[in-house]
């Protein structure tokens, strides 16, 4: 358990539910030496943005396939609804390797600009 000092050097036997010593050192640890602060910001920074392009752009696309009226509405639509069902595995290759020819490996820009693609919000 994370609340045992040394849990890890060895554990009790048999295990307990509730510690005999409740101890914050591990999470002490964490939050001294870890990059834990950093992962939940950069957690956050893609979740704010990948929703926030995903929101946009869906109800852009939403409203002007049910309000508006132009040329190959249903064509467009037909393509938009058949992209969906291509399997997630069959894309993943084909965007690694298209991103890192931009050079946009090991940025968070990829990861916001297909997190709608990857159906992760559906």
């Amino acid at each position: 358990m994370s609340l045992e000092r040394y849990a890890n050097l060895q554990p009790p036997f048999p295990p307990r539910l509730i510690p005999k010593e409740i101890s914050l050192f591990n999470y002490r640890l964490v939050v001294e030496n870890g990059t834990l602060f950093k992962a939940y910001g950069n957690s956050f920074i893609i979740a704010f943005f990948s929703v926030g392009l995903t929101l946009f752009t869906s109800l852009l696309g939403g409203y002007a396939f049910s309000k508006g009226e132009f040329y190959g509405k249903k064509a467009l639509f037909f393509i938009v609804l058949s992209t969906m069902m291509v399997p997630l595995e069959s894309r993943l290759i084909p965007m690694y390797m298209m991103f890192s020819s931009w050079n946009m490996a090991n940025t968070f820009l990829p990861l916001i600009l297909t997190m709608p693609q990857l159906g992760f919000y559906s």
